[in-house]
């Protein structure tokens, strides 16, 4: 159960990723799009003239540094049970060593729970894709907004401009 990916024959090269990879990959996304999207203080937010630029973990102290690792930690433990569930659905169903798979996510949960599952998963994919979306277009806003009062293009930025 420990080896993850067949020999391809030609050179000996393994074809997809480890559990290791994997466990990083999602690790990094979970922990890191989580604190980018963490809120700022608010009370800053309002002075704009005072701190143009509150970030999110500025005002957290100790307290964000357990959230950053538990953020970390929590990616890291989620990455390897998908990893081995994605082993489980290799050893019962060989055509998944072979084929290249575009949605490994709902194939695990239409193997697990069949239909209905494949779209729980499916549409939770969407709903977290759409709200990553939505809060990396809030961040850039927000850069601009900076970058704009600083060069004294614009001298209110107001959300709904």
């Amino acid at each position: 159960m420990t080896k993850v990916a067949e020999s391809s024959g030609s050179g000996g090269q393994e074809m997809g990723m480890g559990l290791f990879l994997t466990t990083i990959f999602i690790a990094g996304q979970m922990a890191g799009g989580g604190v980018l999207m963490l809120p700022g203080d608010h009370n800053l937010v309002t002075s704009l003239n005072d701190n143009p630029d509150p970030a999110a973990m500025t005002n957290t102290g100790h307290i964000g540094l357990a959230l950053i690792l538990y953020f970390t930690l929590n990616g890291a433990f989620v990455g390897t049970r998908l990893g081995l569930c994605w082993l489980m659905v290799e050893e019962k169903f060989p055509e998944f060593k072979t084929n290249k798979c575009r949605d490994p996510y709902p194939t695990i949960a239409e193997k697990a729970f069949g239909k209905p599952g494949r779209w729980f998963a499916t549409i939770c994919i969407i709903g977290v894709q759409y709200g990553t979306g939505v809060g990396f277009l809030i961040l850039c806003a927000k850069f601009a907004d900076n970058i704009l009062m600083y060069y004294d293009v614009l001298h209110e930025m107001t959300p709904c401009w």
